[in-house]
């Protein structure tokens, strides 16, 4: 008689296979914002006689949808106190232009430059201590100016800047206190700022 033959192990069932990990999508950034508004200070230098001047400034931007570009506008105040002679200068500006933006960073870094024309007053004032007669003279002038500045967001809405300008004017001016020159104010001036950029939305 035959021996039973020896048990056999049955087939291992297959493991099911494991479910794939997750892929996760890269994180979609929302459009940079398209509008942005620049409070700042900005100096220069004055008069040719090694004076400065300084003040506040203001600039809105607006981006053109789908394009790295933007139309702007700006106003620019600048004062120098009065000197020996009593004589105090006023500077005021406003301009229009256009400027290229670059946005780096995952869009913390914000790069401009800018193109604009300027219309700027200059008025100078001045005083007699001993008699009290005040007198005082302005001038418009047109020019263009060009501009550099970077913005760092650490917010999506708001961060500081820094920026630099040349603005050049059609001709410079010449400031004088009875028939005596007092100094002249340059067709050109460098001027760098610093200040606070709110964008929105």
């Amino acid at each position: 008689r035959r021996a039973p033959p020896p048990p056999t192990a049955g087939a291992r069932e297959p493991e099911p296979p494991k479910p794939a990990a997750p892929v996760r999508a890269p994180p979609v950034l929302p459009p940079p914002p398209s509008f942005w508004i620049d409070l700042g200070a900005a100096l220069g230098p004055a008069l040719d006689d090694g004076s400065w001047k300084g003040g506040p400034s203001l600039r809105a931007s607006y981006a053109i949808a789908g394009l790295p570009i933007s139309g702007l506008v700006s106003a620019r105040y600048a004062y120098r106190r009065p000197d020996e002679a009593e004589l105090s200068v006023h500077w005021l500006s406003g301009s229009v232009g256009l400027g290229g933006q670059l946005l780096l960073l995952d869009e913390r870094l914000w790069l401009h430059a800018r193109v604009e024309l300027v219309g700027e007053l200059i008025a100078a004032f001045a005083s007699d201590p001993f008699t009290g007669r005040e007198d005082e003279a302005s001038r418009w002038l047109g020019g263009g100016r060009g501009g550099l500045d970077a913005a760092w967001m650490p917010h999506r809405n708001v961060g500081p800047f820094v920026g630099f300008d040349v603005t050049w004017l059609q001709s410079g001016t010449r400031v004088s206190i009875r028939n005596d020159a007092s100094g002249r104010a340059p067709p050109y001036e460098l001027a760098p700022s610093l200040g606070l950029r709110i964008a929105i939305p």
